[in-house]
């Protein structure tokens, strides 16, 4: 219970927030769910995502500029949307675009949140980003980055990382 209590104050959890965690947890205790999977699903809710907020808001997140740019305003729709974390960034280096997601304020964290015991990740985002922007601008802002024997979403000095590049 402490901890529970100790996890919500430190991620702000809201009962939508433990409600996903955990039911990626849950799942993935049958041993029915992996990375490809989640990025399957995922693909669809960034689209649903978008869709949702074309109905509700009204549109496009960003009529132009760098895709830098279209990819800030479009991350903070989502933010508006889920709430994810209350620490995220994205940095450039060369053709790759590094979005950053503080591991410790993710709010949907299967193992952070749902306490899934995992040895990899079952991370919804690297995916659900890639198909919320590219749906929300109507055009291909930014390809999630896959290359053979890396991890799509990998964890460095406490930041989940996901790498992309530009259009596709």
């Amino acid at each position: 219970m402490a901890d529970m209590k100790q996890n919500i104050d430190e991620r702000k959890l809201a009962p939508e927030h433990i409600f996903a965690a955990t039911m990626i947890a849950g799942i993935s205790s049958f041993g029915i769910l992996n990375q490809a999977v989640m990025a399957a699903a995922a693909r669809q809710i960034g689209k649903d995502l978008a869709e949702y907020h074309a109905a509700t808001r009204g549109g496009k997140a960003v009529s132009g500029g760098s895709v830098d740019e279209v990819l800030n305003a479009s991350l903070e729709e989502l933010q508006s949307l889920l709430q994810i974390t209350d620490s995220v960034k994205t940095e450039r280096d060369g053709d790759v675009i590094y979005l950053k997601i503080n591991a410790n304020k993710c709010r949907y964290c299967p193992k952070g949140v749902g306490r899934a015991e995992l040895s990899g990740t079952l991370c919804p985002f690297p995916t659900l980003v890639e198909e919320f922007v590219n749906a929300l601008n109507g055009r291909k802002v930014v390809t999630t980055l896959k290359e053979r024997g890396v991890a799509l979403l990998t964890k460095e000095e406490g930041w989940c990382i996901t790498r992309y590049t530009e259009g596709g």
